[in-house]
């Protein structure tokens, strides 16, 4: 695939330029270096580049910004940004501005070993992509192509007796077979004009449409000049004046064209779903390569900020926090990534139990308990008294989760003096729990949007040393979901408070 490749690299360091179109070249690619985010800029050109490398750090401008210019340009071209070490925070943000892909240049040898297959991979998803786009598009130029057809053409109509023979017969789109249905057909039966399988079909038909008064539909392929055509057929009842059986209407129609696009449309979309799966489980394997390393910084960070081996002063403890702090969130950035590739590439298991939900409300705000009360913050449950002994068959980890991150998300955005209130009720089938707050807000044009994935509110947290990652609402939607039930957000406006509620069946289907 690499063959004839043609690549953009924009790299300032000159020597990492040199060697990495050695690198490339050797391997049958095409190698084009600009020094600077300008030069690059000027250098692109949709109809010379198949995919564009990027580093992050350039003389001019940063890689996401030369990115942004060039998304802002309608570019289709696939965009990797390569980062140094140390800058997944860089990689999320790179992503979200629609690189197709990043690499980390940690060590030019493992750069140089997995920049060819990145590329190759790069190109197979965006290949698979426009597959499914081009699968899309026909499929409406087919259907518009069909409707253009039918509205200047009439459809093939046969009628037959009580006894199933041909009364009448017009056939001008050929449906049957034949060049064209006309005196020869009166008097005949489906099994003389069509193929003993298609003639079974119709006579199944015929015979349930006389026996219960309902119109059925059938689709049926002939062999006609050369190739297979498929018709759909409508079978309706006829009846004589007593409003007994008369026999039936048959209008039948080619839909051939539609069928062809939906098997197209259907392979492309099982391709872009394998793609989609790659791309989790590729995430997945970064995130439990980065997991290690970042569990050694943060415990080393706690020794000396706790004084084991010796005092610290007061400057050394506050920068040693925020390492800390900075860890925690980017650990918990990484936990939240392998829980939805886990998710979505149907890893995921439910561990289900007896779950006492008024019992697992009072546990998640008695952790949150000391959080509220530093920041002034009313939090309570309102758990009705039949309510407080409901039991769902739940995963209750995971059900303590989503709690957890609605509550979490709450107290972040609610200023002190405010309230989070968690209510119970019963609504037809379904266990609702609410988590209300008197915050922030939430604007309704984003109350769909907080949760897709990395998406962040436009409000700023009113505690912004704990700004989250975007994940956690995407996570708890997934979770939810995954136990049969949903959740959604509402909201009076920005300024007035918001409510998140989710539902969990309260008997599950066996």
């Amino acid at each position: 695939m690499s063959t004839g490749v043609r690549v953009l690299y924009i790299e300032d360091d000159p020597g990492l330029s040199r060697l990495v179109r050695t690198k490339l070249e050797a391997e049958g690619y095409q190698v084009e270096i600009a020094a600077t985010g300008q030069d690059g800029l000027a250098a692109y050109d949709d109809a010379l580049h198949d995919v564009v490398i990027i580093d992050y750090h350039l003389p001019d401008h940063d890689g996401l910004t030369v990115l942004e210019r060039l998304v802002a340009r309608g570019v289709t071209t696939p965009i990797i940004v390569a980062t140094g070490a140390g800058s997944e925070e860089v990689a999320v943000r790179a992503m979200k501005l629609g690189a197709a892909d990043y690499i980390n240049k940690e060590t030019d040898d493992k750069f140089f070993r997995l920049l060819p297959p990145l590329i190759e991979r790069t190109l197979r998803q965006h290949e698979l992509a426009g597959q499914k786009q081009r699968a899309e598009a026909e499929l409406r130029e087919s259907e518009e192509r069909l409707r253009s057809i039918l509205a200047s053409i009439d459809d093939a109509v046969l009628v037959t007796d009580r006894a199933g023979m041909f009364v009448a017969a017009r056939a001008p789109s050929r449906a049957e077979g034949r060049e064209e249905a006309g005196p020869d057909w009166i008097g005949t039966t489906f099994r003389d004009v069509f193929p003993a399988g298609v003639a079974a079909a119709f006579e199944r038909a015929f015979a349930a449409v006389q026996a219960t008064g309902a119109v059925e539909q059938l689709d049926y392929s002939l062999p006609l000049e050369g190739a297979e055509r498929w018709f759909n057929a409508k079978v309706s009842p006829l009846n004589d004046s007593n409003r007994g059986f008369a026999g039936v209407t048959i209008v039948a129609r080619d839909i051939t064209a539609r069928k062809l696009a939906e098997d197209q449309l259907r392979l492309a979309s099982l391709a872009a779903d394998a793609a989609s799966r790659a791309k989790s489980e590729l995430l997945a394997g970064m995130s439990h390569e980065l997991r290690t390393p970042l569990t050694a910084i943060i415990g080393y960070a706690e020794i000396l900020l706790y004084e084991y081996f010796g005092p610290v002063n007061e400057k050394q403890k506050q920068q040693l926090d925020v390492v800390l702090q900075c860890s925690r969130h980017l650990l918990d950035l990484i936990n939240d990534i392998l829980d939805i590739s886990k998710i979505e590439s149907g890893k995921t298991e439910l561990d289900l139990s007896r779950v006492q939900v008024g019992a697992l409300v009072a546990h998640t705000i008695m952790l949150l308990k000391e959080t509220a009360a530093r920041r002034k913050i009313s939090l309570e449950a309102r758990v009705p008294p039949a309510l407080a002994s409901t039991v769902v068959d739940a995963d209750e980890r995971r059900l303590k989760q989503v709690l957890f991150n609605l509550l979490s998300n709450a107290l972040k955005c609610t200023p002190e003096g405010g309230s989070v209130t968690v209510t119970l009720s019963v609504r037809d089938v379904f266990l609702e729990v609410s988590v209300a707050d008197t915050g922030i807000g939430i604007a309704a044009v984003e109350l769909e949007r907080i949760f897709e994935s990395f998406y962040q509110i436009k409000g700023r947290p009113v505690d912004k040393r704990a700004a989250g990652s975007g994940l956690g609402l995407s996570l708890a939607r997934q979770i939810v979901e995954l136990h049969g039930g949903r959740i959604w957000a509402k909201s009076d406006g920005l300024g007035k408070g918001s409510t998140l509620t989710f539902t969990i069946p309260l008997q599950r289907s066996a």
